[in-house]
């Protein structure tokens, strides 16, 4: 386990062990409407869910449709990203200091992200746990399937 997810696991850890002593004060009154507006919360979230579930299931339909899917099969990006590496060629110390240097020419437009206009790209950052991490590129067009607000 890497050491940002034991620092996660031991931050929700603490967290949990928080609510359950704030639990055990609560009214029986108090923990019903808790249960009411944490049930609310939880179908919000499952709303969410399902809607991001229904938007990838059908890129992979598509995928499919396109006769590009590896049924059977899946490829993970880190498998494809090796092969690249090790049996490609790819320089993959180049293309993080190539990724480094698009960062340095990017604004942030929001929590988790930065944009860099010249090329449309836009960098899912994660600036939680040890310094600044870019965790995905992604490119314009893919705004409209992610439901990512469009950048001003």
């Amino acid at each position: 386990m890497s050491l940002s997810k034991r620092v996660k696991s031991k931050e929700r850890k603490g967290l949990l062990a928080d609510a359950v002593a704030a639990i055990k004060g609560l009214s029986i009154e108090e923990l019903i409407n808790l249960r009411f507006e944490l049930g609310r919360q939880l179908n919000q979230q499952s709303v969410v869910c399902r809607d991001i579930q229904t938007r990838l299931d059908a890129v992979r339909f598509e995928i499919d449709a396109r006769g590009q899917g590896y049924v059977g099969y899946r490829i993970t990006d880190h498998a494809v990203l090796r092969y690249l590496e090790r049996h490609k060629g790819l320089d993959v110390n180049a293309v993080r200091q190539e990724i480094v240097e698009l960062v340095k020419d990017t604004k942030g437009i929001d929590l988790g992200r930065r944009r860099h206009s010249a090329l449309g790209l836009t960098m899912g950052v994660d600036e939680s746990v040890n310094g600044l991490a870019i965790t995905t590129v992604f490119h314009d067009r893919e705004l409209p399937v992610m439901k990512v607000p469009e950048p001003r």
